[in-house]
């Protein structure tokens, strides 16, 4: 550990000499001992209340992150927990913690105060959905966070964003939110309760949700007879398509993509947000509408079989491969009628994606009813 390039007569250096050369750090980060855990969150917090210098703070950085990587489970957590309600802790020691296994992490997400929009954001891209559902019951969110959030489409995420009293939830995430509300009510309950909603929002999910919460709609909002009536009428209309096709999107679910299309909503991530959670229909209408390419095409070219149809949807409009390849898993019932997905068609699409150009594509887009090339 390099030292000489801090002041002398600073106060840290001594103690950060002695722990650097007596291991007590880390030989109490080994020690699983109540007393020994007391120990070394004292020193940390110590450590991280004198007042230091830049230069000092990176160094004090640099020995805290040893001492958290050498620590048995049970210290991480209580050294996160400690950090969690501090100030002015090294964002690099933040970091560190925040981005260990998920026990570990849990408090820092949860409360540290160090932590910025951008670093939760760059967790929320980097890990998996349970760190989200901890960041989403922050005490403080920004607009721009709380978009982000719901639009990973997580219905833990998006419960503890509902759930969460101290946000208040801007109109892209409510507009998010709503669509998966109207196929979970343990989404659609909470939403209704926020006091973000408005009437337009809750006559919408009025059609979709169960005879309390239509009770509680009515109640809340003063919303004409007439209009929940027509609601209902939509409903039933909206059975009779789904019988005429399985996969037919409903007029009601291509306006709801058109309003939120209209308000700049709708986003190929949200859609296949839907998509995870087997809404083919919502995912057709809203991909429809994304693409301008008619349903009932849509439709055809997601259950053309061998998935060369999906992979030509994809490619036209520029998806990823890791997404086309999302799209065609999570569309394999239409084409296979529940015959178990073969690995090999997998390779065997992927390099078809693979070899197709965005010209290509679009020319087999708007080609006559065909089936696509093979490859």
């Amino acid at each position: 550990m390099d030292l000489n390039y801090l002041d002398k007569a600073s106060k840290v250096v001594p103690m950060l000499v002695r722990l650097h050369d007596s291991q007590k750090l880390y030989d109490l980060a080994r020690d699983k001992k109540p007393m020994a855990q007391e120990e070394l969150s004292g020193a940390v917090a110590e450590l991280i209340g004198m007042k230091t210098s830049e230069r000092e703070r990176e160094l004090i950085a640099d020995v805290l992150i040893g001492v958290v990587r050498q620590a048995e489970k049970e210290l991480k957590m209580a050294l996160s927990e400690k950090l969690s309600l501090m100030r002015d802790v090294p964002l690099r020691l933040v970091l560190y913690v925040a981005n260990e296994e998920i026990d570990v992490a849990a408090p820092m997400l949860k409360n540290s105060p160090d932590l910025g929009e951008l670093d939760l954001m760059y967790i929320v891209k980097s890990k998996p959905e349970s760190y989200w559902r901890l960041i989403a019951q922050r005490h403080n969110l920004t607009d721009a966070l709380i978009n982000t959030l719901a639009e990973t489409g997580d219905s833990g995420t998006v419960y503890h964003l509902l759930k969460n009293n101290d946000i208040v939830l801007p109109k892209t995430a409510l507009a998010r939110m709503s669509a998966i509300a109207e196929t979970e009510e343990t989404i659609a309950r909470p939403l209704l309760a926020r006091p973000e909603i408005d009437a337009e929002l809750a006559v919408h999910l009025y059609a979709f949700v169960g005879q309390e919460l239509k009770r509680a709609i009515s109640q809340r909002f003063d919303v004409p007879m007439a209009v929940m009536i027509g609601v209902v009428d939509e409903t039933v209309l909206e059975f009779q398509e789904v019988a005429q096709s399985e996969y037919a999107p409903s007029r009601a679910m291509i306006s709801a993509a058109e309003r939120q299309h209209a308000k700049g909503l709708l986003s190929f991530n949200l859609i296949l947000g839907n998509l995870r959670r087997g809404q083919i229909q919502s995912f057709i209408a809203q991909y429809s509408v994304l693409t301008g390419i008619a349903p009932k095409k849509v439709e055809e070219f997601l259950v053309q079989p061998k998935g060369n149809g999906a992979a030509a949807l994809c490619k036209a409009f520029e998806i990823p491969k890791a997404d086309f390849v999302t799209v065609f898993l999570l569309t394999n019932r239409m084409r296979e009628q529940g015959r178990m997905l073969d690995v090999a068609d997998m390779h065997r699409v992927v390099n078809y994606y693979n070899k197709l150009t965005k010209e290509m594509a679009e020319t087999i887009l708007h080609a006559p009813a065909e089936a696509p090339p093979a490859e």
